[in-house]
């Protein structure tokens, strides 16, 4: 009796779900670069022989995960699950080694959590996006008297537009940071601020089953 219970309310929790309009499916997204060359310059008389660093390039990011939507009387949560990689470059000039190109890479989960109304076609949205980085590699720490910190952890605010082209699920927002950055790079004891983390754009692409 009781697995019959159990089997009938886990096919009436479902039905609810299913009638109030669950979606879920593969996600895509893209965000715009998000730092420029001016955003770091560092020179020092003191490491590597009259080092000069700044940061050259960055590249937008893409991203894949997953997505579900439960919508209930007009208004909708959509929780994402996003994974990518990214790849920052900066022009590095000291008088033994010359100019060179250092790389850095991340790798990053990016846990959207939108909530939003339809207004017509268009759905107006927003909501944090808790940031995880992780499996972060530096060129910078190959060096003497240098150090390279990382965040592990940052939180965002999202918000923007969307609209369904029927199982096409299409946004664009703009991803504003809650906090300062925390990744440092540390130069002869000095710590100098590395701000990869800014106010972008974002749009995304989802299929719904």
């Amino acid at each position: 009796m009781k697995k019959l219970l159990l089997v009938i309310s886990a096919l009436l929790v479902s039905q609810i779900m299913m009638a109030q309009g669950l979606k879920f499916g593969p996600r895509v997204a893209i965000s715009s670069n998000s730092i420029k060359a001016s955003d770091l310059v560092v020179t020092s008389s003191a490491a590597a022989q009259d080092l000069k660093l700044s940061l050259q390039e960055g590249n937008s990011k893409l991203q894949l995960g997953v997505f579900a939507r439960l919508e209930l009387l007009g208004l909708y949560v959509q929780p994402e699950l996003l994974f990518s990689t990214n790849k920052i470059q900066y022009a590095w000039e000291d008088a033994v080694n010359g100019s060179n190109t250092r790389t850095e890479k991340y790798t990053q989960l990016d846990i959207p959590v939108i909530a939003g109304i339809k207004i017509g076609p268009i759905r107006v949205q927003g909501g944090p996006v808790y940031q995880m980085n992780f499996g972060s590699a530096s060129d910078l720490v190959d060096v003497d008297n240098f150090m390279r910190e990382f965040e592990t952890a940052d939180l965002d605010i999202r918000a923007g537009v969307g609209v369904d082209i029927g199982p096409l699920i299409i946004d664009v927002t703009y991803q504003i940071p809650m906090g300062d950055t925390k990744d440092i790079l540390v130069v002869d004891g000095i710590n100098y601020e590395i701000n990869t983390q800014k106010a972008h754009l974002v749009g995304s692409v989802g299929f719904a089953f």
